[in-house]
């Protein structure tokens, strides 16, 4: 993946207030890497939003959601394109509008067929997008004039069949925490609940984002895609990839994600001590062997499992889960096979991406997962 960075002149440039409301411009990082850049506008009785993303190819998404007198969302357009004229995917739209208690979606994809949605909502539901930070926004702002530490809202989107609860918790003078997937992310806002900045570090996604006061925001997309248009496209946040061996009789391989380390501390940081890891990123990494394994005091039988580690100051063990299938944050104790103490070992250059390797040794071999400068080995014979 290539590394997609700004260029800092391009910050110097201050962007122009609209005429009417007021603008703000913000930039999303996972580590050293921006991946998303948006430009927000709001009025009394408009919100507009034009999201720029970087990854994995660039796309543009324009929203424009109309507020009643009590600062509630009342319909929104949302039409997503391509950042290069003639890539795919092709533009995908949708509305919403709010009347009473119910919502109709209506979704435009191409070459299938329009779809329409209706389902009951509160009159003061937020329609939200991947990381669009003007919707994060709506949500402070709604919870900040209801006064109270704890504010239940309901969100929806293109993708719902019916409404969402959510909480937005204050937790300090100047911040409040969202769910995002069962995980919190924190928004850092101002005394009218205008965001200033959003920490996802607790989530899966990691992102970062700031206000930037001075942001060029067309120049800076502009950059994006005359990159893309020049063959330099930046791909998945996170390849798939899968590691084999043979050992004899023994077929083993593993299926995993493999995240950068973007510039960012990731034992004890990314990856936090003492908290169970999808070893990888996105999907479930996946374990197969045809043959029955031995590994410390126990038996891997043959077939296929799920990997999970467990990581600490101290070393790591590695956990061999009967579940398999699901997504990375889906982990089920109650389907652990067993666990086994990793050997730890130092590497002398730095991995960025992470990496699994099967390698074949003697009746057996080792499976090693190698990232920033750590390397954990399980030894494995074939039983």
């Amino acid at each position: 993946m290539v590394s997609i960075r700004l260029v800092p002149c391009l910050l110097l440039v201050a962007f122009p207030l609209a005429a009417q409301g007021t603008t703000s411009n913000y930039l999303t990082r996972l580590g050293r890497d921006t991946m998303f850049l948006e430009r927000v506008t709001r009025n009394g009785s408009r919100l507009e939003g034009d999201q720029f993303v970087t990854t994995p190819r660039t796309a543009r998404v324009h929203y424009v959601a109309m507020l009643d007198g009590q600062g509630r969302i009342t319909s929104i357009e949302v039409t997503r394109r391509p950042g290069v004229d003639g890539a795919t995917p092709a533009v995908t739209a949708w509305q919403a509008k709010v009347q009473d208690t119910t919502v109709t979606i209506a979704l435009q994809r191409p070459n299938r067929a329009d779809t329409a949605f209706v389902f009951r909502v509160r009159p003061d539901a937020v329609p939200t997008l991947f990381m669009a930070v003007g919707l994060y926004e709506q949500l402070a702002m709604l919870a900040s004039k209801a006064g109270r530490d704890s504010v239940a809202l309901e969100t929806y989107t293109a993708g719902n069949r019916a409404a969402v609860a959510n909480y937005v918790v204050k937790k300090g003078r100047d911040s409040v925490a969202i769910d995002f997937f069962g995980t919190p992310f924190y928004l850092r806002v101002d005394g009218g609940g205008r965001l200033l900045g959003l920490n996802g570090a607790r989530t899966t996604q990691k992102f970062l984002t700031e206000r930037v006061s001075n942001l060029n925001f067309d120049q800076v997309s502009e950059s994006f895609v005359s990159r893309e248009r020049a063959g330099v496209v930046a791909g998945p946040m996170s390849t798939r990839d899968t590691a084999r061996a043979q050992s004899g009789d023994a077929n083993v391989w593993v299926d995993y994600g493999r995240p950068l380390t973007r510039g960012r501390q990731i034992f004890g940081g990314v990856v936090p001590w003492n908290e169970v890891w999808r070893t990888g990123a996105n999907e479930a990494t996946q374990l197969n062997t045809a043959i029955d394994l031995k590994v410390g005091d126990g038996v891997i039988p043959a077939g296929k499992y799920t990997l999970w580690t467990l990581p600490t100051p101290a070393g790591a063990s590695l956990i061999i889960n009967k579940q398999t299938g699901q997504w990375g944050t889906e982990y089920d104790p109650s389907q652990d096979l067993l666990r086994v103490d990793l050997r730890t070992e130092p590497l002398p250059v730095l991995v960025e991406r992470f990496t699994v390797t099967v390698v074949a040794v003697g009746n057996g071999g080792e499976i090693r997962f190698d990232w920033e400068k750590t390397r954990w080995v399980l030894p494995f014979t074939v039983k």
